[in-house]
């Protein structure tokens, strides 16, 4: 199975970025949007994952994240990765969290390193993927016509990490939530 460690939005918050996303549809060619209920944080991609090792990489993250606390992130403006003159991907940034995301991201990193899941090498930077843009593009103008004022500051709470399965169908990516690990309160 092929699996993913992230964390989950609230349905609404999900509709609300898939949504301010329309100004740029006709105006990105070659993008493939993210559906709405795929909308998500990632934290850690694990890929192509023997259905036995389920059990242990949960026992992982569990030993990995059970001195987290919950806590919330705050959504930011939207950008682009490697850069907004040349995307690839359409992102909303995090701010306040950043600094917890990347540590829990650090945390389930290094849990993950013995069962044979490589560290990444370049570091964690927190966002939620909006679209993949197949030919490097500028979005610095489309951005702005993105009414960003509808995200900017909107606070998700972070109660647990969620361990997703990814299904590759013609019709696009399916994730399904197959396990979901607490923070303590």
């Amino acid at each position: 199975m092929r699996l993913f460690v992230g964390i989950e939005l609230p349905s609404h918050l999900k509709h609300v970025l898939y949504n301010i996303s329309e100004p740029l549809r006709s105006q990105l060619s070659n993008t493939r949007w993210v559906s709405p209920e795929n909308i998500h944080l990632t934290l850690k991609f694990l890929g192509s994952t023997e259905d036995e090792k389920l059990d242990e990489i949960v026992n992982a993250i569990e030993n990995a994240i059970k001195n987290f606390r919950k806590f919330y992130f705050s959504l930011d403006s939207v950008g682009g990765f490697p850069s907004s003159r040349k995307a690839r991907v359409l992102w909303v940034g995090i701010s306040h969290g950043s600094s917890e995301l990347i540590e829990l991201s650090k945390a389930i990193e290094e849990s993950l390193a013995p069962l044979g899941f490589e560290i990444e090498k370049k570091p964690f930077k927190p966002h939620i993927t909006l679209a993949r843009i197949r030919i490097p593009t500028s979005i610095e103008s489309a951005a702005t016509q993105m009414p960003s004022g509808e995200i900017s500051g909107r606070v998700v709470n972070v109660d647990g990490i969620t361990i997703f399965q990814s299904r590759l169908k013609p019709t696009g990516a399916e994730y399904e939530a197959i396990r979901f690990i607490p923070l303590q309160g």
